[in-house]
């Protein structure tokens, strides 16, 4: 058995995480947004990463997200501009944000 969690519990999370809050020509978002949200409030608050940094890891992840399709579903260029601009958005609100603990 071990930690390998199994294809329905990793196709229920794809799913889950493929969930569309907004749709339209010029804003996609979905559960992912709130992924890459936080994953740029941590790259900050954990990390803290220049902001060049930043940019090189979200970037490049966009880049690479297409080698793995079973994940990452049909994204649009409108779907990956809107990836990074949540991560950046995280970023510079963990930046601004006082001490949080």
């Amino acid at each position: 058995m071990g930690c390998v969690p199994d294809k329905m519990a990793i196709n229920a999370l794809v799913d889950f995480l493929q969930i569309v809050i907004v749709d339209n020509p010029l804003i996609f978002l979905s559960i992912w947004s709130v992924v890459h949200f936080i994953i740029g409030f941590i790259l900050w608050k954990k990390f803290k990463l220049d902001i060049k940094l930043v940019l090189l890891i979200v970037i490049g992840f966009e880049i690479i997200e297409p080698l793995f399709p079973n994940l990452f579903l049909g994204e649009t260029a409108v779907d990956q501009l809107w990836d990074i601009v949540m991560s950046l958005l995280g970023y510079f609100i963990a930046k601004k944000e006082k001490k949080w603990y």
